[in-house]
């Protein structure tokens, strides 16, 4: 297999949440000594064979203020080192560290996370999170955002348990009115939105290294509540196994089941199932890799009636190495993407009340793509794939009301065609950047226009290390051909999204920094959606302490 170099697409929108996944180490440093034996904690077999290849760029997201940014924490880390060296002594860790700032739109922001030191029995980190901006882009719309988590991890010798409990609270207005409807809403506090999302999981994850299996199980609860009647209950159970058989063989066998209440009217809720089995088998041949298996699905969907429940789509693919440079890919599938009012308010915010989420059936893929590397420090994923969906789902606005949005299906049939291009570009380790691009082609049945889809995207990130002790990060989104309906239900298509970010962290000791965050550099009051332009230039400053 080839091996391209990777680096994270850098973070590119105003309401940024990183989340570590399950099963990563946390301010961890491995070290692996030769022909010496190390009486280490075992970590997860995920790290033994990292398999590297060209991401693809993160969704984008545009949101209408400065939102806030978690910080991440440090990667894990492997030395490798002959036993004749001594011993490099570990990188301090510090258990608490802050950052405080103040930005324009009158944004005070806030971050505090709590760590233990260093140990062999458990872990744990806990957050808060919060950044307020009291005026906004139009009728000084305001946006509050609060997020308190605890997570940890506790260490048995085959097994890690784990658990986790947030709390987010997002309260904001309404405000893509033109100023002659804003003065003609009498009682403006319909326009107040409060949503709020509290969330518990416990987990087990597979930890023994000397099984040729990764195992683990995780159960959640979210509870998702919003002060317009909408409310939604998921209870969720995952189960993931990746089983080494043979040298040449390897099963991967993903479980999830699903069980969602949602609001269909004030007063009476509606139940949904969603259940997923996609077991599959990667062999290797000479330079090819072969993946065989299905993707299974029953659900019961509001937009179901009287349709089948059950799917199942075939989930083959088939990767040829060229030479250790460069690979060719062909991939066919289908799947059920799950869609819930949780996943609803992330993508918008400012959905008509009692919306029913119902899931996309993509009931055909394929995809053609190369991948691999021009040289040492450049990388490179160019590709073609075509999608068609039984259901999809799309934001138009409310023709009655077109502050607020309606989410619309279209249920005879919608295709995509897709043409991306990736580069990655990595120096060392203070200089990278990756760019990214889409050409989109949507064709709908239902709906006249692929409502609030892009037709052509262009991502640049990079990041810049000087002396240690200067971090710059620098991001460039370009979006086109949004369509959408004005109030008197014409097609518009809303104006290019130039969105140019850059971050500036400054550690000035081991302990104490400056950080300077500017958004929308260019201050295009740019929509992403229909009637809401977001803030213009966006500066948040300020600094952070290490304990």
């Amino acid at each position: 297999m080839i091996f391209i170099l990777i680096i994270a697409y850098p973070a590119i929108s105003q309401e940024e949440k990183w989340e570590k996944p399950a099963g990563s180490i946390e301010n961890a440093q491995i070290v692996i000594e030769k022909d010496k034996i190390i009486n280490l904690r075992p970590v997860s077999r995920r790290f033994k064979s990292i398999q590297i290849e060209v991401p693809k760029p993160q969704k984008l997201q545009f949101n209408y203020s400065l939102k806030p940014t978690l910080d991440t924490l440090s990667t894990l880390q492997v030395i490798v080192r002959p036993k004749t060296m001594r011993d490099q002594p570990l990188e301090k860790f510090y258990g608490l560290s802050t950052k405080l700032g103040y930005g324009n739109y009158r944004s005070p922001y806030v971050l505090i996370n709590a760590g233990n030191k260093r140990s062999d029995e458990f872990m744990y980190n806990a957050q808060l999170n919060h950044l307020s901006s009291a005026k906004g882009a139009v009728n000084d719309a305001p946006y509050y955002f609060t997020r308190l988590g605890f997570d940890g991890k506790f260490f048995l010798n085959t097994v890690n348990l784990l658990a986790g409990i947030s709390y987010q609270n997002q309260s904001y207005m309404l405000y893509g009115y033109d100023p002659n409807e804003y003065q003609s809403i009498v009682n403006k506090d319909i326009l107040d939105q409060r949503l709020n999302n509290f969330n518990l999981y416990l987990g087990l994850e597979d930890n023994n290294l000397k099984n040729s299996s990764d195992q683990s199980f995780i159960l959640s609860i979210n509870l998702l509540s919003h002060n317009h009647l909408d409310q939604e209950l998921l209870l969720d159970a995952s189960y993931d196994l990746s089983w080494k058989m043979a040298d040449d063989w390897y099963l991967r066998m993903p479980v999830q089941y699903s069980y969602i209440a949602q609001n269909e009217t004030a007063s009476r809720s509606l139940a949904r199932h969603y259940l997923g089995l996609k077991p599959a088998i990667d062999y290797t041949w000479h330079s090819f890799i072969f993946t065989v298996g299905a993707n299974g699905y029953f659900q019961q969907d509001p937009a179901d009636q009287s349709e089948s429940k059950i799917f199942v789509y075939p989930n083959l693919g088939i990767t040829y190495d060229v030479n250790k440079d460069h690979a060719l890919g062909l991939r066919l599938d289908g799947e059920v993407e799950q869609v819930t009012q949780r996943s609803l308010f992330a993508d918008n915010l400012y959905l008509d009340s009692l919306q029913l989420a119902s899931n996309n059936i993509r009931d055909f893929g394929v995809e053609v793509s190369v991948k691999g590397k021009i040289s040492e420090t450049f990388g490179y994923n160019l590709g073609y794939n075509f999608d068609h969906y039984k259901r999809m789902m799309f934001f138009d606005n409310n023709p009655l009301d077109t502050a607020r949005f309606l989410v619309v299906y279209d249920n005879s049939g919608v295709t995509r065609q897709r043409f991306f291009t990736d580069f990655t570009y990595v120096k060392n380790e203070n200089l990278d950047f990756k760019l990214g691009g889409r050409y989109n082609i949507y064709s709908t049945s239902d709906l006249p226009e692929a409502w609030h889809k892009p037709v052509f995207e262009l991502h640049f990130g990079s990041g810049i290390t000087v002396m240690e002790k200067l971090y710059i990060n620098l991001t460039y989104n370009l979006l086109s051909g949004i369509k959408a309906q004005n109030s008197n239900a014409e097609v518009i298509t809303l104006d290019l999204i130039n969105d140019l970010n850059l971050t500036l962290d400054l550690d000035i000791t081991e302990r104490a920094g400056l950080f300077l965050n500017f958004r929308n550099i260019l201050g295009q009051n740019y929509q992403v959606y229909n009637n809401y332009p977001v803030n213009g230039l966006q500066v948040l400053g300020g600094f952070s302490i290490r304990f």
